[in-house]
Protein backbone atom coordinates (compact mmCIF):
# COMPACT_ATOMS: atom_id res chain seq x y z
CA UNK A 1 0.00 0.00 0.00
CA UNK A 2 1.35 3.54 -0.69
CA UNK A 3 1.85 5.44 2.22
CA UNK A 4 0.97 9.43 3.33
CA UNK A 5 2.96 12.35 2.18
CA UNK A 6 6.50 12.17 4.09
CA UNK A 7 5.61 9.52 5.98
CA UNK A 8 8.65 8.63 7.29
CA UNK A 9 9.57 12.30 8.44
CA UNK A 10 5.87 12.11 10.59
CA UNK A 11 6.35 9.28 11.96
CA UNK A 12 10.20 10.47 13.10
CA UNK A 13 8.18 13.78 14.22
CA UNK A 14 6.12 11.91 16.78
CA UNK A 15 8.37 9.39 18.39
CA UNK A 16 10.69 11.96 19.01
CA UNK A 17 8.05 14.43 20.67
CA UNK A 18 6.95 11.36 22.42
CA UNK A 19 9.73 10.46 23.91
CA UNK A 20 11.76 14.12 24.78
CA UNK A 21 13.64 13.62 27.76
CA UNK A 22 12.13 16.55 29.23
CA UNK A 23 9.27 17.96 27.74
CA UNK A 24 7.60 14.89 25.77
CA UNK A 25 3.96 15.64 24.13
CA UNK A 26 0.91 13.61 22.98
CA UNK A 27 -0.67 14.03 19.87
CA UNK A 28 -3.66 13.93 17.67
CA UNK A 29 -3.07 12.26 14.77
CA UNK A 30 -5.47 13.06 11.99
CA UNK A 31 -5.74 10.12 9.60
CA UNK A 32 -8.89 10.65 6.97
CA UNK A 33 -11.20 7.57 6.40
CA UNK A 34 -9.12 5.17 3.73
CA UNK A 35 -5.64 6.63 4.48
CA UNK A 36 -4.56 3.28 6.49
CA UNK A 37 -4.23 4.45 10.28
CA UNK A 38 -4.02 1.01 11.35
CA UNK A 39 -1.20 0.39 9.21
CA UNK A 40 0.20 3.76 10.51
CA UNK A 41 -0.06 2.94 14.14
CA UNK A 42 1.76 0.02 13.53
CA UNK A 43 4.53 1.66 11.86
CA UNK A 44 4.81 3.98 14.60
CA UNK A 45 4.78 1.05 17.48
CA UNK A 46 7.32 -0.53 15.35
CA UNK A 47 9.69 3.03 15.45
CA UNK A 48 8.78 3.43 19.28
CA UNK A 49 9.88 -0.01 20.10
CA UNK A 50 13.05 0.00 18.26
CA UNK A 51 14.40 3.39 19.93
CA UNK A 52 17.04 2.94 22.60
CA UNK A 53 14.47 4.16 25.68
CA UNK A 54 12.63 0.92 25.22
CA UNK A 55 9.35 2.46 25.67
CA UNK A 56 5.99 0.32 26.49
CA UNK A 57 3.82 0.44 23.21
CA UNK A 58 0.64 -0.28 22.93
CA UNK A 59 -1.98 -0.10 20.05
CA UNK A 60 -5.98 0.21 21.35
CA UNK A 61 -8.55 0.23 18.43
CA UNK A 62 -12.40 0.37 19.55
CA UNK A 63 -12.96 -2.92 18.16
CA UNK A 64 -11.40 -4.48 20.88
CA UNK A 65 -12.63 -2.94 23.84
CA UNK A 66 -16.36 -2.91 25.11
CA UNK A 67 -15.64 -0.72 28.33
CA UNK A 68 -13.37 1.33 30.59
CA UNK A 69 -12.35 -1.87 32.45
CA UNK A 70 -11.79 -4.06 29.16
CA UNK A 71 -9.55 -1.05 27.80
CA UNK A 72 -7.39 -1.55 30.82
CA UNK A 73 -6.88 -5.23 30.66
CA UNK A 74 -5.67 -5.02 26.84
CA UNK A 75 -3.65 -1.89 27.47
CA UNK A 76 -1.49 -3.65 30.26
CA UNK A 77 -1.52 -6.87 28.16
CA UNK A 78 0.19 -5.04 25.71
CA UNK A 79 2.48 -3.21 27.77
CA UNK A 80 3.37 -6.82 29.42
CA UNK A 81 4.61 -8.12 26.42
CA UNK A 82 7.40 -5.27 26.44
CA UNK A 83 8.39 -6.71 29.50
CA UNK A 84 6.81 -4.45 32.17
CA UNK A 85 6.02 -6.60 34.54
CA UNK A 86 2.91 -4.65 35.52
CA UNK A 87 -0.58 -6.47 37.18
CA UNK A 88 -3.01 -7.89 35.15
CA UNK A 89 -6.46 -5.99 35.36
CA UNK A 90 -8.94 -7.83 37.27
CA UNK A 91 -12.03 -8.09 35.46
CA UNK A 92 -14.71 -6.11 36.02
CA UNK A 93 -12.51 -3.42 38.08
CA UNK A 94 -14.77 -0.33 39.03
CA UNK A 95 -13.19 2.30 36.68
CA UNK A 96 -12.37 4.63 39.30
CA UNK A 97 -10.05 2.37 40.64
CA UNK A 98 -8.40 1.77 36.87
CA UNK A 99 -6.60 5.05 36.57
CA UNK A 100 -4.38 4.18 39.68
CA UNK A 101 -2.97 1.27 37.78
CA UNK A 102 -0.93 3.93 35.67
CA UNK A 103 0.92 4.70 38.80
CA UNK A 104 2.68 0.92 38.96
CA UNK A 105 4.00 1.88 35.36
CA UNK A 106 7.67 1.28 36.35
CA UNK A 107 10.02 4.59 35.99
CA UNK A 108 12.27 5.11 33.27
CA UNK A 109 10.20 3.68 30.76
CA UNK A 110 7.92 5.71 28.98
CA UNK A 111 4.38 4.28 28.73
CA UNK A 112 2.80 4.92 25.08
CA UNK A 113 -0.57 4.27 23.89
CA UNK A 114 -1.58 4.52 20.16
CA UNK A 115 -5.61 4.53 20.08
CA UNK A 116 -7.43 4.27 16.82
CA UNK A 117 -10.35 4.87 16.01
CA UNK A 118 -10.51 7.44 18.85
CA UNK A 119 -13.83 8.85 17.64
CA UNK A 120 -15.39 5.26 18.39
CA UNK A 121 -13.32 4.66 22.01
CA UNK A 122 -14.70 7.94 23.33
CA UNK A 123 -17.87 6.11 23.60
CA UNK A 124 -16.20 3.52 25.87
CA UNK A 125 -14.49 6.57 28.02
CA UNK A 126 -17.08 8.97 30.67
CA UNK A 127 -16.16 12.00 31.24
CA UNK A 128 -14.46 11.42 34.69
CA UNK A 129 -12.03 8.65 32.98
CA UNK A 130 -11.20 11.32 30.30
CA UNK A 131 -10.23 13.76 32.78
CA UNK A 132 -7.90 11.31 34.99
CA UNK A 133 -6.27 10.34 31.57
CA UNK A 134 -5.64 13.96 31.06
CA UNK A 135 -4.02 14.16 34.69
CA UNK A 136 -1.65 11.13 33.92
CA UNK A 137 -0.88 12.57 30.70
CA UNK A 138 0.26 16.16 32.20
CA UNK A 139 2.33 13.96 34.35
CA UNK A 140 4.07 12.19 32.12
CA UNK A 141 3.01 9.00 33.30
CA UNK A 142 1.58 8.09 29.78
CA UNK A 143 2.07 9.16 26.56
CA UNK A 144 -0.82 9.05 23.93
CA UNK A 145 -1.31 9.53 20.24
CA UNK A 146 -5.38 9.45 19.27
CA UNK A 147 -5.90 8.47 16.11
CA UNK A 148 -9.67 10.23 14.54
CA UNK A 149 -10.97 11.54 11.44
CA UNK A 150 -11.01 14.78 12.49
CA UNK A 151 -9.27 17.03 14.85
CA UNK A 152 -11.13 17.46 18.37
CA UNK A 153 -12.17 20.58 17.68
CA UNK A 154 -14.00 19.49 14.62
CA UNK A 155 -14.97 16.52 16.37
CA UNK A 156 -16.97 18.78 19.16
CA UNK A 157 -18.43 20.83 16.84
CA UNK A 158 -19.85 17.56 14.98
CA UNK A 159 -20.99 16.31 18.45
CA UNK A 160 -22.31 19.33 19.74
CA UNK A 161 -26.21 18.35 19.09
CA UNK A 162 -25.83 14.93 20.61
CA UNK A 163 -24.73 16.63 23.71
CA UNK A 164 -21.66 14.58 23.90
CA UNK A 165 -19.24 14.76 26.99
CA UNK A 166 -16.49 15.19 24.98
CA UNK A 167 -17.53 18.82 23.83
CA UNK A 168 -17.51 19.70 27.32
CA UNK A 169 -14.01 18.28 27.91
CA UNK A 170 -10.61 19.81 28.08
CA UNK A 171 -9.10 16.98 27.12
CA UNK A 172 -6.79 17.19 24.08
CA UNK A 173 -5.85 20.71 24.57
CA UNK A 174 -2.09 20.11 24.78
CA UNK A 175 -1.87 17.75 22.01
CA UNK A 176 0.01 18.45 19.11
CA UNK A 177 -1.98 17.85 16.14
CA UNK A 178 -0.45 16.34 12.65
CA UNK A 179 -2.87 15.72 9.71
CA UNK A 180 -1.67 13.41 7.24
CA UNK A 181 -1.92 14.03 3.22
CA UNK A 182 -1.83 11.83 0.22
CA UNK A 183 1.78 11.21 -1.52
CA UNK A 184 2.33 12.65 -4.96
CA UNK A 185 2.36 11.10 -8.25
CA UNK A 186 5.82 10.07 -8.38
CA UNK A 187 5.62 8.01 -5.23
CA UNK A 188 2.28 6.03 -6.15
CA UNK A 189 4.07 5.38 -9.61
CA UNK A 190 7.04 4.06 -7.39
CA UNK A 191 5.06 1.76 -5.40
CA UNK A 192 2.98 0.35 -8.37
CA UNK A 193 5.74 -0.56 -9.62
CA UNK A 194 6.44 -3.16 -6.88
CA UNK A 195 3.14 -4.59 -7.40
CA UNK A 196 4.03 -4.68 -11.13
CA UNK A 197 1.12 -1.97 -12.09
CA UNK A 198 2.70 -0.35 -15.25
CA UNK A 199 3.31 3.16 -14.77
CA UNK A 200 0.41 4.12 -17.31
CA UNK A 201 -2.09 2.69 -15.34
CA UNK A 202 -0.68 3.66 -12.21
CA UNK A 203 -1.13 7.13 -13.06
CA UNK A 204 -5.04 6.56 -14.33
CA UNK A 205 -5.52 5.11 -10.64
CA UNK A 206 -4.09 7.84 -8.95
CA UNK A 207 -6.54 10.41 -11.01
CA UNK A 208 -8.86 8.22 -10.10
CA UNK A 209 -8.37 8.32 -6.28
CA UNK A 210 -6.19 11.10 -5.43
CA UNK A 211 -3.59 8.80 -4.15
CA UNK A 212 -5.51 7.68 -1.07
CA UNK A 213 -3.68 4.80 0.17
CA UNK A 214 -6.64 2.08 0.81
CA UNK A 215 -8.97 3.34 -2.26
CA UNK A 216 -5.33 2.95 -4.95
CA UNK A 217 -4.42 -0.06 -3.18
CA UNK A 218 -8.18 -1.59 -3.70
CA UNK A 219 -8.13 -0.22 -6.93
CA UNK A 220 -4.68 -2.01 -8.39
CA UNK A 221 -5.53 -5.32 -6.27
CA UNK A 222 -8.76 -5.29 -8.44
CA UNK A 223 -7.19 -5.31 -11.64
CA UNK A 224 -4.76 -7.61 -10.24
CA UNK A 225 -7.13 -10.35 -9.34
CA UNK A 226 -9.04 -9.23 -13.20
CA UNK A 227 -5.97 -11.03 -14.57
CA UNK A 228 -3.81 -7.66 -15.33
CA UNK A 229 -6.35 -6.73 -18.41
CA UNK A 230 -5.41 -4.25 -20.67
CA UNK A 231 -7.19 -0.90 -19.80
CA UNK A 232 -9.44 -1.04 -22.20
CA UNK A 233 -12.23 1.26 -22.27
CA UNK A 234 -14.65 -1.62 -20.87
CA UNK A 235 -12.01 -2.40 -17.85
CA UNK A 236 -11.55 1.25 -17.14
CA UNK A 237 -14.93 1.49 -16.32
CA UNK A 238 -14.93 -1.06 -14.51
CA UNK A 239 -11.81 0.01 -12.20
CA UNK A 240 -13.53 3.34 -11.79
CA UNK A 241 -16.65 2.18 -10.58
CA UNK A 242 -14.31 -0.31 -8.31
CA UNK A 243 -12.37 3.78 -7.32
CA UNK A 244 -15.88 5.17 -6.73
CA UNK A 245 -16.97 2.24 -4.05
CA UNK A 246 -13.39 2.52 -2.43
CA UNK A 247 -14.17 6.89 -1.82
CA UNK A 248 -17.98 5.95 -0.56
CA UNK A 249 -16.09 5.93 3.27
CA UNK A 250 -14.21 8.77 2.92
CA UNK A 251 -17.45 10.87 1.23
CA UNK A 252 -19.66 9.94 4.69
CA UNK A 253 -16.74 12.04 6.65
CA UNK A 254 -17.18 15.42 4.45
CA UNK A 255 -20.09 16.98 5.83
CA UNK A 256 -21.24 17.39 9.55
CA UNK A 257 -24.34 15.70 10.13
CA UNK A 258 -26.86 16.31 7.31
CA UNK A 259 -24.96 19.56 5.99
CA UNK A 260 -23.81 18.91 1.90
CA UNK A 261 -22.08 21.98 1.95
CA UNK A 262 -18.76 21.09 1.12
CA UNK A 263 -19.82 18.20 -0.97
CA UNK A 264 -22.03 20.23 -2.77
CA UNK A 265 -18.41 22.17 -3.52
CA UNK A 266 -16.81 18.90 -4.43
CA UNK A 267 -19.89 18.96 -7.08
CA UNK A 268 -20.00 22.50 -8.47
CA UNK A 269 -16.09 22.09 -9.11
CA UNK A 270 -16.72 18.50 -11.27
CA UNK A 271 -18.85 20.94 -13.47
CA UNK A 272 -16.45 23.82 -13.62
CA UNK A 273 -13.23 23.37 -12.40
CA UNK A 274 -12.32 26.79 -11.66
CA UNK A 275 -15.49 27.82 -9.61
CA UNK A 276 -13.63 30.07 -7.45
CA UNK A 277 -16.32 30.41 -4.14
CA UNK A 278 -16.03 26.25 -4.11
CA UNK A 279 -12.10 26.42 -3.85
CA UNK A 280 -11.80 28.85 -1.55
CA UNK A 281 -14.40 26.59 0.72
CA UNK A 282 -12.84 23.49 0.32
CA UNK A 283 -10.00 25.28 1.45
CA UNK A 284 -11.51 25.96 5.20
CA UNK A 285 -12.55 22.59 5.18
CA UNK A 286 -10.24 21.03 7.80
CA UNK A 287 -9.04 18.47 5.08
CA UNK A 288 -8.31 20.91 2.71
CA UNK A 289 -4.67 19.62 1.49
CA UNK A 290 -6.06 16.30 1.03
CA UNK A 291 -9.40 17.56 -1.25
CA UNK A 292 -7.28 19.75 -3.05
CA UNK A 293 -4.04 19.99 -5.17
CA UNK A 294 -3.68 23.24 -6.67
CA UNK A 295 -6.75 24.01 -6.52
CA UNK A 296 -7.68 21.03 -8.45
CA UNK A 297 -9.97 17.93 -6.84
CA UNK A 298 -7.68 15.37 -6.28
CA UNK A 299 -9.47 11.77 -6.52
CA UNK A 300 -11.60 12.33 -10.17
CA UNK A 301 -14.43 9.59 -8.41
CA UNK A 302 -14.95 11.84 -5.54
CA UNK A 303 -17.72 12.96 -7.02
CA UNK A 304 -19.20 10.21 -8.21
CA UNK A 305 -19.05 8.56 -5.20
CA UNK A 306 -20.85 11.72 -3.29
CA UNK A 307 -23.45 10.88 -5.73
CA UNK A 308 -23.72 7.10 -5.16
CA UNK A 309 -23.61 7.45 -1.87
CA UNK A 310 -26.26 10.76 -1.39
CA UNK A 311 -27.78 11.81 -3.55
CA UNK A 312 -29.25 8.47 -5.85
CA UNK A 313 -30.79 7.23 -2.61
CA UNK A 314 -32.67 10.46 -2.23
CA UNK A 315 -33.48 10.82 -5.99
CA UNK A 316 -34.37 7.55 -7.30
CA UNK A 317 -37.29 9.38 -8.69
CA UNK A 318 -35.20 12.10 -10.64
CA UNK A 319 -32.88 10.64 -12.61
CA UNK A 320 -32.82 13.94 -14.47
CA UNK A 321 -30.87 15.58 -11.98
CA UNK A 322 -27.85 15.69 -9.34
CA UNK A 323 -29.43 17.07 -6.28
CA UNK A 324 -31.33 20.46 -6.94
CA UNK A 325 -29.03 19.97 -10.60
CA UNK A 326 -31.54 19.85 -13.43
CA UNK A 327 -29.04 17.59 -15.61
CA UNK A 328 -30.38 19.16 -18.93
CA UNK A 329 -30.84 22.42 -18.20
CA UNK A 330 -27.08 22.19 -17.16
CA UNK A 331 -25.58 20.15 -19.71
CA UNK A 332 -27.62 21.13 -22.70
CA UNK A 333 -26.42 25.47 -21.83
CA UNK A 334 -22.20 24.13 -21.60
CA UNK A 335 -22.92 22.46 -24.79
CA UNK A 336 -24.38 25.42 -26.19
CA UNK A 337 -21.58 27.02 -24.68
CA UNK A 338 -19.07 25.40 -26.37
CA UNK A 339 -18.26 23.71 -22.96
CA UNK A 340 -18.26 19.96 -24.29
CA UNK A 341 -15.83 18.65 -21.66
CA UNK A 342 -17.55 20.05 -18.58
CA UNK A 343 -21.25 18.81 -20.32
CA UNK A 344 -19.67 15.69 -20.66
CA UNK A 345 -17.98 15.71 -17.16
CA UNK A 346 -21.52 16.51 -15.45
CA UNK A 347 -23.37 13.62 -17.22
CA UNK A 348 -20.90 10.79 -16.83
CA UNK A 349 -21.25 11.50 -13.05
CA UNK A 350 -24.66 10.16 -13.18
CA UNK A 351 -24.48 8.25 -16.00
CA UNK A 352 -21.76 6.18 -14.23
CA UNK A 353 -23.61 5.82 -10.90
CA UNK A 354 -26.85 5.44 -11.78
CA UNK A 355 -27.92 5.68 -15.63
CA UNK A 356 -29.66 8.29 -17.48
CA UNK A 357 -32.71 8.67 -19.38
CA UNK A 358 -32.35 8.26 -23.34
CA UNK A 359 -32.41 12.03 -24.21
CA UNK A 360 -29.58 12.62 -21.46
CA UNK A 361 -27.68 9.79 -22.61
CA UNK A 362 -27.75 11.32 -26.45
CA UNK A 363 -26.26 14.49 -24.89
CA UNK A 364 -23.60 12.55 -23.27
CA UNK A 365 -22.89 11.22 -26.29
CA UNK A 366 -22.77 14.50 -28.38
CA UNK A 367 -20.93 16.31 -25.67
CA UNK A 368 -18.27 13.30 -25.66
CA UNK A 369 -18.10 13.36 -29.30
CA UNK A 370 -17.24 17.24 -29.60
CA UNK A 371 -15.12 17.21 -26.24
CA UNK A 372 -12.67 14.70 -28.14
CA UNK A 373 -13.06 17.05 -31.50
CA UNK A 374 -12.64 20.44 -29.94
CA UNK A 375 -10.98 19.97 -26.73
CA UNK A 376 -14.17 21.78 -24.71
CA UNK A 377 -13.02 25.15 -26.34
CA UNK A 378 -14.89 26.66 -28.48
CA UNK A 379 -11.66 28.64 -30.49
CA UNK A 380 -8.89 25.72 -29.91
CA UNK A 381 -7.34 25.24 -33.39
CA UNK A 382 -7.85 21.28 -32.80
CA UNK A 383 -4.62 20.51 -34.06
CA UNK A 384 -3.70 18.53 -30.80
CA UNK A 385 -7.47 16.58 -31.43
CA UNK A 386 -7.16 12.43 -30.71
CA UNK A 387 -9.03 12.18 -33.80
CA UNK A 388 -8.28 7.94 -33.28
CA UNK A 389 -10.44 8.57 -30.21
CA UNK A 390 -13.22 11.14 -31.84
CA UNK A 391 -13.38 8.54 -34.38
CA UNK A 392 -13.60 5.74 -31.98
CA UNK A 393 -16.31 7.86 -30.04
CA UNK A 394 -18.84 8.15 -33.06
CA UNK A 395 -18.56 4.52 -33.60
CA UNK A 396 -19.41 4.08 -30.29
CA UNK A 397 -22.33 5.90 -30.55
CA UNK A 398 -23.77 4.32 -33.10
CA UNK A 399 -23.86 0.92 -31.55
CA UNK A 400 -25.38 2.64 -28.31
CA UNK A 401 -28.39 4.36 -30.36
CA UNK A 402 -30.63 0.83 -30.48
CA UNK A 403 -30.53 0.65 -27.04
CA UNK A 404 -31.55 3.97 -25.82
CA UNK A 405 -35.89 3.33 -27.78
CA UNK A 406 -35.77 6.40 -29.59
CA UNK A 407 -38.02 5.95 -32.47
CA UNK A 408 -36.86 4.73 -36.10
CA UNK A 409 -37.03 8.00 -37.33
CA UNK A 410 -34.83 9.58 -34.99
CA UNK A 411 -31.96 6.33 -34.97
CA UNK A 412 -32.31 6.70 -38.40
CA UNK A 413 -31.34 10.37 -38.41
CA UNK A 414 -28.57 10.16 -35.65
CA UNK A 415 -27.27 7.50 -37.42
CA UNK A 416 -26.81 9.57 -40.45
CA UNK A 417 -25.33 12.36 -39.40
CA UNK A 418 -23.06 9.88 -37.36
CA UNK A 419 -21.93 8.41 -40.54
CA UNK A 420 -21.03 11.97 -41.80
CA UNK A 421 -19.33 13.15 -39.14
CA UNK A 422 -17.42 9.83 -38.86
CA UNK A 423 -16.39 10.12 -42.75
CA UNK A 424 -14.67 13.82 -42.08
CA UNK A 425 -13.02 12.42 -39.14
CA UNK A 426 -11.36 9.73 -40.86
CA UNK A 427 -10.39 12.09 -43.72
CA UNK A 428 -8.55 14.61 -41.27
CA UNK A 429 -7.34 11.37 -38.80
CA UNK A 430 -5.54 9.96 -42.45
CA UNK A 431 -4.28 13.60 -43.07
CA UNK A 432 -2.35 13.40 -40.04
CA UNK A 433 -0.87 10.66 -40.64
CA UNK A 434 0.24 11.45 -43.75
CA UNK A 435 0.90 14.89 -43.62
CA UNK A 436 -0.33 16.84 -40.29
CA UNK A 437 0.58 20.01 -41.69
CA UNK A 438 -2.57 19.29 -44.38
CA UNK A 439 -4.86 18.94 -41.28
CA UNK A 440 -4.74 22.86 -40.54
CA UNK A 441 -5.83 23.75 -43.78
CA UNK A 442 -8.67 21.01 -43.97
CA UNK A 443 -9.78 22.18 -40.38
CA UNK A 444 -9.94 25.93 -41.56
CA UNK A 445 -12.21 25.06 -44.75
CA UNK A 446 -14.55 22.77 -42.77
CA UNK A 447 -15.39 24.46 -39.75
CA UNK A 448 -18.25 25.95 -40.55
CA UNK A 449 -18.98 22.18 -41.46
CA UNK A 450 -17.89 20.87 -38.46
CA UNK A 451 -20.48 23.24 -36.53
CA UNK A 452 -23.61 22.14 -39.22
CA UNK A 453 -22.80 18.42 -38.81
CA UNK A 454 -22.42 19.42 -34.80
CA UNK A 455 -25.81 20.71 -34.82
CA UNK A 456 -27.83 18.56 -35.80
CA UNK A 457 -26.83 15.88 -33.93
CA UNK A 458 -29.82 15.78 -31.50
CA UNK A 459 -33.41 14.03 -31.67
CA UNK A 460 -36.83 15.75 -31.21
CA UNK A 461 -40.37 15.64 -29.39
CA UNK A 462 -40.23 13.89 -26.47
CA UNK A 463 -36.74 13.93 -25.84
CA UNK A 464 -36.88 17.78 -25.66
CA UNK A 465 -33.91 17.69 -27.89
CA UNK A 466 -35.47 20.12 -30.58
CA UNK A 467 -32.36 21.64 -33.41
CA UNK A 468 -32.59 25.03 -31.86
CA UNK A 469 -31.80 23.82 -28.16
CA UNK A 470 -28.67 22.24 -29.11
CA UNK A 471 -27.42 24.73 -32.13
CA UNK A 472 -23.84 25.13 -32.08
CA UNK A 473 -24.09 29.24 -31.84
CA UNK A 474 -21.70 30.08 -29.93
CA UNK A 475 -23.25 32.04 -26.58
CA UNK A 476 -20.97 34.09 -24.08
CA UNK A 477 -23.25 33.44 -20.63
CA UNK A 478 -24.53 30.04 -19.68
CA UNK A 479 -25.97 28.92 -16.36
Amino acid sequence: MIGVRLENELVERIAHGLLHPESPVCYNLVVPPGFGEDRLAEVLAAKLKNHPQNPLVAIISADQIRNVDSYACELFDQWNACGAGLPSAPPNTAANRITQFFDLIPKGRPAIQILTRFHRILDVFDASFLGDLRDRERAYLVRSVCISPHGYDELRQRWRQRGHFFCNSDYGWTHHVELVEPVDLDAAVKVAANMDVPEYLAKLIAGWTGNYPEPFATVANCWIRMGRPNPTTKVQLELRREAQKSLRRFVKWIDPGETSTYRDAVLALEVDPNEQESILRLNRHPWRGVFLNNNRVRADQLAAAIVAEYLLPAGEKTPHKIGDVDLWTKGAALYRGWKFALAQRLLAIRCESGGLPGYLAILALHSQIMAEVYGGEAEAPMTDCNWDTACNALRKARTQIDGLRLGQENSERLIDRYEEFLKFCEKVQKARTDNSRIVDVLLGICKRRLKSAAGVMCVTGRFKSAASSLTMKHVSQYE
